[in-house]
């Protein structure tokens, strides 16, 4: 199992006091077991901030096939705050297609970008080349890396 995940918590008490638990992580080695931890961010404080390590922990749990859990603690501060939790650092689809389309204005001689087709959800999903000039040129073979990241 991979794991990652992006929640919110509304209608909260304050000074409550929460232990939040995600089950079936595969990983023996997590970088929460050194240091790293979870995200967080509410309508008042509107940038990320991550938790405590203090407050998370990191451990194999016999009650789930003996996969890892995360669990970490928090204590909700305002009442008529929405809370958002993270795995990571949040990178919208949006924020990626901005991107890309500001890196295509430049017009860069070493770079491509091209429709490579769309979701289910209609949403562009692009192949993105970046090489030497020469390696551009239509109906040149070359070697090539193909990088593609979990969507």
């Amino acid at each position: 199992f991979r794991v990652w995940f992006n929640f919110t918590v509304q209608n909260v008490t304050s000074d409550q006091r929460v232990i939040f638990n995600v089950v079936n992580f595969s990983k023996t080695k997590s970088l929460y077991r050194d240091g790293m931890s979870p995200l967080v961010k509410s309508t008042s404080r509107p940038n990320w901030q991550r938790i405590p390590p203090k407050n998370v922990f990191y451990y194999k749990c016999p009650d789930h096939q003996k996969n890892y859990v995360l669990s970490f603690a928090f204590a909700f501060d305002r009442e008529d705050d929405v809370y958002q939790f993270a795995y990571c650092y949040p990178y919208t689809y949006t924020r990626l297609q901005l991107y890309l389309e500001e890196v295509e204005k430049l017009k860069l001689e070493y770079c491509r970008r091209e429709l490579l087709c769309h979701s289910v959800q209609q949403k562009r999903l692009d192949l993105l080349t970046i090489t030497s000039p020469e390696n551009l040129q239509p109906g040149r073979p070359c070697k090539m890396v193909f990088v593609t990241a979990r969507v």
